[in-house]
């Protein structure tokens, strides 16, 4: 059941304002970190989190232990085996008493009645950013309403859980199977990062931020719907049949690692010197006055670049900035390599198509390109194909960003998005890791230029294979591409 309603969005809505909680260091968290010795201390922990399980279950462990605030802010959270899961258990620390605030980007929000059902709940408010006004997702309404409202082609991409205002995590993923190994389309391969220490509150302070803007509304007042109770009880009946259905088999096995105590989740953390990085909400509204490059420290970071920079993102769409700093590293012999979708492995097609138009330019500026493939091997090994969705940078094997930005002009003018910049040389090399092996043993294509052609070249269980078009692909899938290459909408990508 869907509700059918066009709202207008108030130009001075003012939403019942709210903030993050001081941290109580009595609570099992603090406790557990105390005893760990992991409180005041002068830098920040992190813990880098690269397989799909474990990302999964520390998200329960941690929603599992929260004694007193739950804030979520996602881009998307479907409904899905691990979108329900870690729903239920949200529900279940609500029920405890624990505050729950989800924040949720409305651009793949599911207009039914379950965000309203939830939203009855008395410890669990949800607000939607920067909401169509259309509550009907069809292929037509919504679609029509991006093209006559540049308001809503302004997104919020984050993503961040905050526990207690004692434990963050952030990164690239998203709520959905994709992200956690359970697809069998898919498989995102991503990175996220467990944080403690004193980033939490400068991440409870994006947050609130967030939270409080004039484009948070509460879904309440969007979806005029009947018999709210009645579903919320439907949902919980949906919860329970989950539960015992087949497809929650692989996930309840993710439940006894989910059973982690915190000491356990932070016995292996990197102190560090980081900065969070995040626009501001009113990044959505139209004329919006650009920060000075003085003021943006990863532009500086980037800028400052002297050896080697190492960038993983999986939509490439250099913006004229971007293709000026090549010129500059190639005039000082700074040595880029890149690690993005490809055509193959890429969910999106037509932003495959923009990188397109730009792939022989950067080759020609310098850059090392490799391009995932969907058959890549990676351990555990995944139920579908692979596709890369992390979004990191690596300065001069010291300095790495983790967070939500992609490398296209999407990110830079249109999405607002946040990360960590961590000055570390140990958790960088762990990254390095990381990076190395998505395009050692055949887990990706290298894309070379001779002859004035592209070549893609790979070396696979001691057999090298050198291609002429897009591997791993059809001629139609490339024909498609190719048109989405010649089409002058690369700035909205």
């Amino acid at each position: 059941m869907k509700s059918s309603s066009i709202i207008r969005i108030p130009r001075n809505w003012k939403s019942k304002a709210s903030y993050a909680y001081e941290a109580d260091y009595q609570c099992r968290i603090g406790q557990q970190l105390a005893s760990q010795q992991l409180l005041n201390r002068p830098e920040a922990g992190f813990r880098l989190i690269s397989r799909d399980d474990e990302a999964l279950a520390i998200r329960l462990a941690l929603i599992d232990q929260a004694d007193h605030s739950l804030d979520l802010q996602y881009y998307k959270w479907l409904d899905d085996s691990s979108g329900s899961l870690l729903m239920s258990h949200v529900i279940a620390a609500a029920d405890r008493g624990v505050r729950v605030r989800l924040l949720i980007d409305d651009i793949h929000f599911d207009a039914d009645l379950n965000a309203q059902a939830l939203d009855l709940h008395p410890n669990i408010e949800i607000r939607l950013f920067n909401p169509f006004e259309s509550r009907r997702m069809t292929p037509l309404t919504r679609p029509l309403e991006w093209l006559r409202n540049d308001r809503v082609n302004h997104r919020m991409h984050n993503k961040l859980i905050l526990v207690d205002s004692l434990v963050a995590l952030c990164g690239g993923r998203n709520i959905s199977d994709n992200y956690f190994g359970l697809s069998s389309q898919v498989t995102f391969r991503d990175l996220d990062l467990l944080a403690v220490g004193n980033v939490i509150s400068a991440m409870h302070t994006a947050f609130d931020d967030f939270w409080n803007s004039r484009w948070a509304i509460p879904v309440g007042s969007l979806l005029k719907v009947s018999l709210p109770i009645r579903q919320r009880k439907r949902l919980q009946v949906m919860l329970r049949r989950f539960k015992r259905s087949r497809r929650y088999g692989h996930v309840a096995r993710l439940q006894e690692l989910a059973k982690l105590q915190v000491p356990a989740i932070t016995e292996q953390l990197t102190w560090a010197k980081a900065e969070v990085l995040y626009d501001a909400p009113d990044k959505v509204q139209t004329g919006r006055r650009k920060p000075a490059a003085s003021d943006d420290p990863l532009l500086l970071a980037l800028q400052q670049v002297t050896g080697n920079l190492y960038l993983m993102s999986p939509y490439l769409i250099p913006t004229p900035g971007m293709l000026d700093l090549l010129r500059q590293y190639r005039q000082r012999n700074v040595k880029v390599t890149i690690l993005t979708n490809s055509l193959a492995s890429n969910d999106v097609l037509i932003a495959h198509g923009g990188y397109m138009a730009y792939r022989e330019q950067l080759l020609a500026l310098g850059a090392t390109i490799y391009e995932l493939s969907p058959s890549a091997q990676f351990q555990p090994p995944a139920p579908s194909r692979y596709s890369l969705h992390s979004k990191t940078l690596i300065f001069d094997d010291r300095k790495v960003f983790i967070g939500t930005h992609n490398a296209d002009p999407r990110s830079i003018h249109l999405n607002t998005e946040m990360g960590l910049l961590i000055d570390c040389e140990k958790l960088t090399a762990q990254v390095l890791a990381e990076f190395a092996s998505h395009i050692q043993s055949g887990n990706s294509w290298r894309v070379s230029r001779r002859f004035g052609y592209l070549f893609w070249r790979r070396c696979r269980r001691g057999q090298t294979e050198l291609k002429r078009h897009e591997p791993e692909t059809t001629r139609w899938r490339r024909m498609i591409a190719r048109l989405f290459s010649w089409l002058p909408i690369h700035k909205q990508l």
